[in-house]
């Protein structure tokens, strides 16, 4: 009786040790405690999810995300960016990743494309963005929504 107790009160603890470790996962290996490009969020109210940092990283040429950038240049085909949030996401949490050039060679106001995934356990909201020739140089930014709400703004530059 008593081994049959102790196993009914280590599910519980098993089950939220699965959490932890899948929130540690998802958070992936990059680290930054300063915002690599220029941002506006909403603020955090109690309860509410608000922005921690913003990476932007290079390719490692692996495709994986590798330095920590202020800008890109048009070479980078593959762009890497990271916004980690002051709370973990509920399961089911719907993100967005909206890009769009303001202003470039190419033109203006031009939307890029749309990402959306869907949130099992993190508090690191990450996309990629790849082109297959040099990216034209200029304004750029990533709108981040998290359940059609506007998280963030990701202003960056091409140069």
């Amino acid at each position: 009786m008593r081994n049959l107790k102790r196993t009914y009160l280590l599910i519980p603890l098993i089950a939220l040790l699965t959490l932890v470790l899948a929130a540690l996962a998802c958070s992936g290996g990059t680290t930054t405690t300063e915002k690599a490009s220029e941002a506006t969020s909403a603020p955090a109210q109690e309860g509410k999810i608000g922005v921690a940092s913003i990476a932007l990283m290079r390719d490692d040429g692996n495709g994986e995300p590798g330095d920590v950038v202020q800008s890109f240049t048009p070479a980078d085909r593959k762009m890497h960016f990271e916004v980690k949030t002051t709370g973990l996401l509920s399961p089911g949490s719907k993100v967005k990743w909206v890009f769009a050039a303001v202003d470039t060679t190419e033109g203006k106001n031009l939307q890029i494309t749309t990402v959306e995934t869907d949130v099992l356990v993190a508090n690191n909201l990450t996309a990629t963005l790849t082109l297959d020739r040099d990216w034209p140089t200029g304004s750029y930014k990533a709108e981040v929504y998290l359940d059609d709400q506007l998280l963030t703004t990701v202003d960056y530059t091409v140069q």
